[in-house]
């Protein structure tokens, strides 16, 4: 393959990249505007898509810009003529040493692009930073973040699959497979970062909370707001140098057919300045990510309770500050070695005669070279990562160890107690007026009809035998479920026997929904039909008074069962007497929206939904409610398919100019994107 052609090939895989990223970023685009609007929140998709686009620009801009840049230095300075050099360059190897080198680069690079495509796949799904289905992100060069990385492979075979070839590959056309990896890795930190977009959202909203924490004297606003967008750039700049730096050094060993030559004659003066300088730039980015690893000391769970304790504040704090002092050591040491770095032909030359020297200054000069060893890169490589190891992993947890556990409570009393203040402080409950209550034994019966609301709702019941009820006599059929119950107050006509006749009372009920869950269904009735079609919704709830038991110890329902025999005709439910139907207008209790409803339907279509089972028959309807998407042009459905990726969703005969998407049904992914700066 020519130059030329090579050239033609990348811009080609670039271009449909770019356009298959692209096409699918405008159906989520146009989608997400659909469903906003939908709800009346289009505004706030509005403020969204700002940050988004304007993230979407600078984050991969910047991102290739840096990573193409450097491979085209490095593509520049590796061919430097290096023939014949007077004295061996530094780097210098034999074939043994370079392949060792050249394997373990593109290993690295290969592992660090798998991991950071993870990323950015589970952020395009909608997740967050603090998903568990993945390792915490990289906000520190610390070696347990780094096994974690190399663990979250392990657990998918087919990504080291993935990997060996992406490494041979590297070996074997450099620069080619590296120009298409900067192209990816720049979009996929920028999916990254777009899903934070919140927290940039956050960052030019701030506001001022006038309260500091105890530790670093903060105001409390600078975790609320500005933390997270400090956080994701620090990890930003980690990820563009340290990739920098392995895709420069790879292209610097394995150009000019050293392979095949069997040997490395050593980098030039100038592929040492680059390197240096990237170097340099990836110890600065590990300062800045110790530096804020002191602040996320406030959320450390090392000690009993949660936030900074006595290991934290005595041995972590002092260690970060001191691993932060060395990192800006290091970076300012190989800005020297840039700036003092000479061509070969410059360097000092060996005389051709050795002068005449005493015994005892030849003496001195070898004791002298003896006492002051040289700093190579490689000691200092070495020597932080095992202060690092040492001091930021193993003192800590040695400490919380042998000192803190052993007299817990006194090490972390002062901590413990600052954590109960400020706790009280956050839910206000630090202006609480404290009064003395005096409790009498001479309760009357006078007093206790003076208080019959109190007294008629005293709790008795909880919740999880009342769901065990319900699972055992109210399900129904299998593919019903009652995932919670909830306490709440309704105002109930109440029978003559259970207090004061006619009159309407506060009465507190717990209430639970039957859901439909279709995970449930058999798997030979788990069709796409089935799913998005009929299967559609729940059907129904149960309503029971908190401090009344019915027959046998089970519920008083006030509401129970599906079309019991005085509302069959109606398709409501059963009620227990003519105040509770009254005071609660069942009408059709239809659930298309809840906590299990985790599929995307399309309603009304041509074939009929499953309204409820009555007897050994089911009764069907045909939606009518005001929620959804309408689908009813083709672009539309093409749009749909994309974004659901359901491919039936554009040859299907069964929608109607009418049919509607009703997608995102889980209620707490519903407010959790409208309201995503929240935590549930």
């Amino acid at each position: 393959m020519t130059h030329q052609q090579k050239r033609l090939a990348v811009g080609l895989a670039g271009l449909l990249v770019i356009g298959g990223l692209a096409l699918v970023a405008i159906c989520q685009l146009v989608v997400e505007g659909l469903w906003f609007q939908e709800l009346g929140y289009l505004q706030v998709f509005w403020r969204r898509l700002q940050v988004l686009v304007a993230v979407g620009i600078v984050v991969p801009s910047i991102s290739l810009t840096f990573l193409s840049g450097n491979l085209v230095l490095a593509k520049r300075w590796s061919r430097v003529n290096r023939s014949q050099p007077s004295h061996p360059l530094p780097g210098a190897m034999g074939l043994r040493w370079l392949l060792v080198t050249s394997s373990s680069l593109a290993l690295a690079l290969s592992v660090l692009c798998v991991y950071y495509s993870q990323l950015a796949v589970v952020s395009w799904r909608g997740m967050t930073a603090q998903d568990d289905s993945l390792p915490t992100i990289l906000v520190s060069a610390t070696a347990g973040q780094l096994w974690q990385l190399v663990q979250s492979l392990s657990a998918q075979p087919w990504q080291w699959a993935l990997v060996g070839l992406l490494s041979l590959a590297m070996v074997l056309w450099p620069y080619f497979v590296l120009s298409i990896m900067a192209i990816l890795l720049s979009l996929g930190l920028a999916g990254i970062f777009i899903s934070r977009w919140d927290a940039v959202a956050l960052y030019f909203h701030p506001q001022l909370l006038h309260q500091t924490e105890p530790l670093f004297h903060q105001d409390i606003s600078l975790y609320l707001f500005k933390l997270g967008i400090w956080e994701m750039l620090s990890f930003w700049a980690l990820a563009l140098t340290i990739v920098a730096l392995l895709m420069t050094s790879l292209v610097y060993i394995v150009a000019n057919n050293t392979l095949s030559q069997g040997k490395f004659a050593g980098f030039s003066i100038q592929q040492q300045r680059h390197l240096y300088t990237l170097g340099a730039s990836l110890a600065l980015a590990i300062a800045v990510s110790y530096w804020l690893s002191r602040y996320e000391l406030l959320y450390s769970s090392r000690g009993v309770t949660y936030g900074a304790g006595y290991a934290d504040v005595n041995v972590q704090l002092p260690v970060n500050t001191l691993m932060t002092g060395l990192a800006v050591a290091i970076a300012l040491q190989l800005v020297w070695w840039a700036i003092r770095s000479q061509p070969q032909s410059a360097l000092p030359q060996p005389p051709l005669r050795r002068p005449v020297t005493t015994v005892t200054t030849a003496y001195r000069q070898t004791n002298r070279q003896r006492a002051l060893p040289r700093l190579t890169v490689r000691s200092v490589v070495i020597g932080f990562l095992v202060i690092a190891v040492s001091l930021g992993h193993w003192l800590p947890s040695i400490t919380q160890w042998l000192i803190v556990q052993p007299n817990e409570l006194e090490r972390e009393q002062p901590y413990i107690l600052r954590n109960i203040a400020l706790t009280r402080q956050a839910f206000g409950l630090d202006r609480i007026e404290v009064r003395t209550f005096d409790p009498q034994t001479n309760l009357t019966f006078a007093d206790l009809q003076r208080n019959t609301p109190t007294i008629r709702n005293i709790r008795l019941w909880d919740t999880r035998p009342l769901l065990e009820t319900n699972r055992q006599l109210q399900q129904i059929r299998l593919y019903y479920k009652f995932p919670i119950a909830n306490i709440d107050r309704y105002r109930l006509k109440l029978p003559a026997s259970q207090g004061t006749g006619n009159v309407i009372e506060r009465q507190q009920v717990i209430i639970s929904a039957r859901e439909l869950d279709f995970n449930a269904l058999p798997q030979a009735a788990q069709t796409w039909v089935n799913e998005h079609l009929i299967y559609t919704h729940g059907y129904g709830f149960t309503l029971s008074p908190v401090n009344t038991v019915g027959p046998g110890g089970l519920p008083d329902y006030f509401v129970k069962d599906i079309a019991g025999a005085t509302e069959a005709e109606s398709g409501s439910l059963s009620t227990a007497n003519e105040g509770i139907r009254a005071s609660i207008p069942i009408g059709y209790p239809r659930i298309y929206y809840g906590n299990l409803t985790n599929t995307y339907i399309m309603a009304p279509s041509r074939v009929q939904e499953l309204d409820y089972p009555s007897g050994n028959t089911n009764v069907y309807n045909t939606y009518d409610g005001s929620g959804g998407v309408p689908i009813s042009s083709l672009w539309r459905r093409w749009l749909f398919a994309i974004y659901l990726r359901d491919w039936q969703m554009v040859v299907t005969p069964n929608f109607q100019p009418n049919t509607k998407v009703l997608f995102r049904r889980n209620i707490l992914q519903r407010v959790e994107a409208i309201a995503p700066f929240l935590r549930y």
